[in-house]
């Protein structure tokens, strides 16, 4: 997609011709624009609505040309209640609408600057551990530890996990949405927010922003794994 900076525009013989405009005329082709991938966004659903769909965004991650690969093509649609019978592992793409933020559950954890993963107390590690190295085991009680490097992790950030409890016309199923979802569809960064709210001293409060996706509809891909399916359990992770 092409978008096109301060230039003339002007329609000669049933054509449309674009002049440069006092030398300041700038043109980007594909590039990551907040408003392009809302239009981007916006002709996915329409191509998805011809197929039956009622979406109004399309959630994704990646650039417009994998995510239309991906939705529609790739992964086959299905409502809820197919996927809750479901007995096999597969991806499926939803339609639904976000009806609870499930604010009980919170809505970020510290994670490890170098692998995003969640970073733990010494002791929490310790308890899920399945090899536990010399490093870790010589640290202080209150050090924290990544549960991917496997080391004490001295760089932390912030990463969105919020729980939805989302709606089709065939039932309810609860999802867990991470870091870079959140931050596409809400605008801001969870270190973002959580640096607003230590600055006015209100860091127990749920981000109004998050709580704002109530009632949106997206379409979701969403992944059926084995540990769903031999524990019965319903919550996917998108």
């Amino acid at each position: 997609m092409a978008v096109i900076q301060h230039a003339k525009i002007k329609k000669w013989q049933g054509q449309y011709i674009v002049q440069n405009y006092k030398f300041g005329t700038r043109m980007f082709l594909n590039q990551e624009i907040d408003e392009v991938n809302e239009l981007r966004r916006s002709l996915l659903v329409k191509q998805f609505e011809a197929g039956g769909s009622s979406s109004q965004t399309i959630l994704s991650s990646q650039s417009v040309f994998p995510v239309r690969q991906e939705f529609l093509i790739e992964t086959t649609k299905r409502h809820f209640d197919e996927i809750i019978d479901n007995e096999s592992v597969m991806s499926s793409v939803v339609v639904a609408t976000i009806k609870i933020v499930q604010e009980n559950y919170g809505w970020f954890y510290p994670a490890c600057r170098n692998c995003n993963k969640k970073v733990l107390t010494k002791i929490e590690y310790l308890q899920y551990a399945k090899t536990i190295s010399d490093e870790v085991m010589n640290l202080s009680p209150t050090s924290l530890v990544c549960s991917k490097c496997e080391c004490e992790c001295t760089s932390i950030t912030i990463k969105f996990k919020v729980h939805l409890r989302v709606q089709d016309e065939t039932g309810s199923v609860s999802f867990v949405m991470f870091d870079k979802d959140v931050t596409k569809i809400i605008g801001s960064t969870a270190s973002d927010i959580r640096e607003r709210q230590v600055k006015v001293n209100d860091t127990e409060s749920f981000p109004h922003r998050i709580s704002r996706l109530v009632e949106k509809t997206l379409a979701f891909k969403i992944e059926v794994f084995d540990y769903n399916l031999n524990c019965d359990y319903h919550i996917y992770t998108i």
